[in-house]
Formats: C-alpha cells, structure tokens, sequence
C-alpha cells in the first residue's frame, strides 16, 4: 500500500490499483493523518481539519464514525493503520508506503552528496525526488487551513531539491540545457537569488557572456524594484567574475576543448623602439629606477608619472627607462598613446585605451564587455599577478 499527497490525494495497492478517496471529510481525515504520519493527531486539530476551522458540538463523535469509514477503505489491515492514541489517532506508514516520506528521504540524501560533492548521485537521487512530485499537494482536499500550513513547507524542500539538482547539473557541464528551465524558475521565483545566480552560471559556461551580464541587470532590476535592496555577495562576485571572464565558469568540457584549441596568449612586447643617442637624464632615470619594488615585495604596484610641457622629452625618457628595466617585468610591457598633445587627433577615451590592453593581453574580442565599468574590472582582474610595466 503507499499513499500519495504530493498531487492528488490517493492509496495505491499492492497490486496497482489506485483506490480514490470518496467524501471530502474522508480526504481531509486521511490527508491530516498522513501529514503527521506515526504521530497521534488530537481530536480537536483532526475535528478543526475536517470542518476547515468550524467544527460542530458533535465533532467527537461524528470523527469517530469517519474514522471508522476510513478504516474500512483502507482494506483489512486498516484496523492496524489508523490507531487511537491520546490525545487522538495514529496513522502508521512506513517509509517506503508514503511520497512525502520517501521525498524526505531522497532530499536527505541529495543534501549529502551535494556536501561530499558526490555530483552525479546528488544529480540523480535529486532527480527522483523531484520524480515524485504529481501536481499541487492537497489540491483536492478541501480544507484551506491543511493547505495554508502545509503547501508552504512542501514547496520550500521541493525548490531546496530543485537548488541541488540544478547546482550538481552545472557541475557536471549540463549548462546550456539548464538555461530554459531556469528562465522559468527565475520568473516564478523572482526574489530568490540563488536561481538568478545559477542561471548566470549556466550562461556563463554556456560561453553567453552578454546574456550572463543581463540576467545580473535582471536580477538586481528585481531587488531594487520589489525590495529596495541592492543584489546579495553572491550575485556580486559572480558578476565580477563574469565581466572578468573566469575560466573556472566554463563547465569542464568547455574548459578542456578550449584549452586544447586557443594556443597561449603571446607575452606583450609593445614598448615603441628606443632612441638611439640617449643622453643625459641621468638624475631622472636614477629616481625611476628607486622605485622598483623589491624582489621580495611581490603584488606591489608602482605607479610613476613624469610630467612636463609638450617636447620636453617626456616619452622618450619613459621608453628608454621601460627598456632598461624589461627584464624586471617578464609578463610583458604594454604601451598606449593617449594623444595629450595630438592636435590632429582627440584624446583617447579611457575605455578605448582599456580596450586596446585587453586586446594586447590576448582577450578575445568577444569576452571585452561595453560597459566602461566592466571594462575597467576586467582589465584589473587581466593584471593581477602580472609582473608588467604600462606606459602611457
């Protein structure tokens, strides 16, 4: 025998017969039972059930001959099943004989493989969870006061299942078929972050960068407009990392035919050629050369500008310390001309110089966001942990 509450309420035999429930207080006795399975229910929370909150003087008695009834109903064992235990009835069920209870067991078990990061069993024992689910629970039990307390919970540990299948998916790689469902649980779930940030994670490693970056200016569009608040710590860094481009977003079959077909991006070597007869500035270069970190000073930046009217030398002092010191910053020297003093030309905007060192460190055009924000991030995250020198 094995009861169903996860969609319409019904009793399966043994031999697969479905066996409907007939009379509306019969199914509210058996759905308040079966919510509380092998826990004795008191008279008054049964007798406030079946009348939905409006119980008659005669409740007591009346519920005595339902349960009664329903014990017939349930076959030859149901003497067994349905028990009278103070302050009221017991249903026995054991584990296997009830959805909800193997739901339970199921999502136990999904939340343990996802801690072990046991993907593929957290994928499949979350899937038949998920299996069990008919429908609305207690959609045809007509009692509004089971419904309001119970189909809150349910649906709580049914989206929890869902979380869980969903996060061992994209572990898994199975990004770009996890986006269409999780659109839609993004629309019926419009204030829980975590369904906005797997549908970024799943753009992500689907190579969707832009779509990656809207469904960010969705989600924080929501918060602010339904909540007033800006997105949570999450929904942020995982923005980050997307305007970064973090290859550890991709899903691991992206990640492998990627590394095996985009060769390494080339050391940039784009300081101008150096003057040939170099001479004087002698204390100018030795100030430069003071501030270059120490070797044991690792992550620090030094920033130096030389100032000056226009002709004075200036770029050309700058290119022949760049050379001197090449050897000290061997992941490249990048070089942009900002066109200060360039009548002919307008300065260049600051996104347009971003732009052309992100091109020189090897980003694919397709990864350099629009936004000059994004920009901005990407080429930081592009530098840190590089040993370079830029100039200006």
């Amino acid at each position: 025998m094995r009861f169903v509450l996860l969609g319409p309420l019904g009793l399966i035999r043994d031999t697969g017969e479905r066996t409907s429930i007939g009379g509306t207080r019969l199914r509210v006795l058996l759905a308040a039972l079966l919510l509380k399975p092998n826990t004795p229910v008191s008279v008054d929370e049964l007798a406030d059930a079946v009348w939905d909150g409006a119980p008659p003087p005669s409740a007591a008695s009346t519920l005595r001959g339902h349960v009664l009834r329903l014990r017939r109903i349930l076959g030859p064992d149901g003497a067994n099943r349905i028990v009278a235990r103070d302050p009221g009835y017991l249903l026995r069920v054991a584990d296997d004989e009830s959805d909800v209870l193997e739901f339970q067991r199921l999502g136990q078990r999904a939340g343990a493989a996802i801690r072990d990061q046991a993907w593929a069993d957290a994928a499949a024992t979350a899937t038949a969870a998920l299996a069990l689910w008919q429908g609305t629970p207690l959609a045809d039990v007509p009692c509004q006061a089971l419904r309001d307390a119970w189909i809150p919970r349910l649906d709580q540990v049914r989206v929890q299942a869902l979380e869980w299948r969903i996060e061992a998916d994209l572990r898994l790689g199975r990004h770009d078929e996890l986006v269409p469902e999780l659109r839609t649980l993004v629309a019926e779930h419009p204030l829980r972050e975590r369904f906005h940030a797997q549908l970024m994670l799943a753009l992500a490693g689907a190579g969707r960068q832009a779509e990656a970056l809207a469904a960010y200016a969705d989600a924080r569009r929501v918060l602010i407009d339904e909540l007033g608040i800006e997105p949570g710590h999450e929904l942020l860094e995982l923005q980050g990392r997307i305007f970064a481009g973090d290859a550890e977003l991709l899903s691991p079959l992206r990640r492998t035919s990627e590394a095996a077909s985009v060769s390494p991006a080339p050391v940039p070597r784009q300081l101008p050629a150096a003057v040939n007869h170099f001479v004087g500035r002698r204390p100018e270069l030795k100030a430069l050369a003071e501030l270059l970190p120490e070797p044991a000073a690792s992550g620090l930046v030094v920033i130096s500008a030389i100032s000056g009217t226009a002709g004075v030398g200036k770029t050309a002092l700058a290119v022949h310390w760049g050379h001197q010191v090449a050897p000290h910053f061997p992941d490249g020297q990048l070089y942009v001309n900002l066109r200060g003093f360039d009548p002919s030309h307008p300065p260049l905007a600051p996104a347009d110089a971003h732009r052309r060192l992100l091109d020189a460190l090897g980003v694919p055009p397709g990864r350099i966001p629009a936004d000059p924000e994004a920009l901005t991030a990407l080429y930081r995250s592009q530098l840190a942990g590089r040993a370079g020198v830029v100039e200006q």
